[in-house]
């Protein structure tokens, strides 16, 4: 089974690898990425990718999380942000023997350095949309 988060970007400046690799790094000396992996302190924590309107797996991604949108309370908003949206970074988490909060809190800077530098949405598996404060919008 597949498990995926998505980070939606609304702005017109796509973020690149190179972009994130020097965020985490910032964050912490640790962290790298290394092709399309997440590495923190020698460990893969994630598979990387950057999908941008017209390559095809965005649109498949935005027509998913459009669904998930449209069943919850703030849908109208969560439409609006998700319509905007020109490109998507999206993770992979690599659990090996960790379990999900050891993974996911390092993580976590990525999402942080999102929210900081391009303006946008952070959705979960299954359609969980969460604030830069980790809140829920339902």
């Amino acid at each position: 089974m597949s498990y995926y988060i998505r980070y939606a970007t609304t702005d017109n400046c796509t973020p690149t690898l190179e972009e994130l690799g020097k965020g985490l790094t910032a964050a912490d000396p640790r962290y790298e990425i290394d092709g399309d992996v997440i590495v923190f302190d020698d460990e893969d924590y994630g598979l990387i990718e950057i999908n941008k309107l017209g390559d095809g797996t965005f649109e498949d991604d935005i027509d998913l999380l459009q669904s998930f949108a449209a069943e919850k309370k703030n849908k109208q908003s969560l439409l609006a942000v998700l319509h905007g949206c020109k490109s998507m970074v999206t993770v992979q988490p690599i659990w090996e023997d960790r379990d999900e909060d050891a993974t996911l809190s390092v993580l976590k800077p990525l999402w942080n350095w999102l929210y900081a530098n391009h303006p946008g949405l952070l959705i979960g598996e299954g359609g969980d949309f969460i604030t830069e404060n980790d809140e829920l919008i339902e």
